[in-house]
């Protein structure tokens, strides 16, 4: 399943995705993107371009990161991503 436009996905906990495109990858349970992002949380914030989540794992990755407030060498990061997918399926189905 594909999304494109202005594409922004809001979690409980204050996250915040944003970018132009999504794509979620059913089988593999995995969320990715070749444009640029922009990820803000309460105590942290993400800019680059290509992300990949695996909702198993429960980890992001931004392929090429152009700015991080809190850690510039660490790519992986844990987030809440089962609650931003879940918003991104009641956008979408809404």
């Amino acid at each position: 399943m594909d999304v494109w436009g202005e594409v922004v996905v809001v979690g409980e906990g204050g996250e915040r995705l944003q970018t132009e495109s999504l794509r979620y990858h059913d089988q593999q349970r995995r969320l990715s993107t070749t444009a640029p992002i922009h990820y803000t949380a309460p105590r942290i914030e993400l800019t680059g371009v290509g992300l990949q989540v695996d909702l198993d794992k429960n980890t992001l990755l931004v392929k090429k990161m152009s700015g991080c407030c809190c850690c510039r060498k660490q790519r992986r990061i844990r987030v809440r991503i089962e609650l931003l997918f879940k918003y991104l399926l009641l956008l979408l189905f809404v």
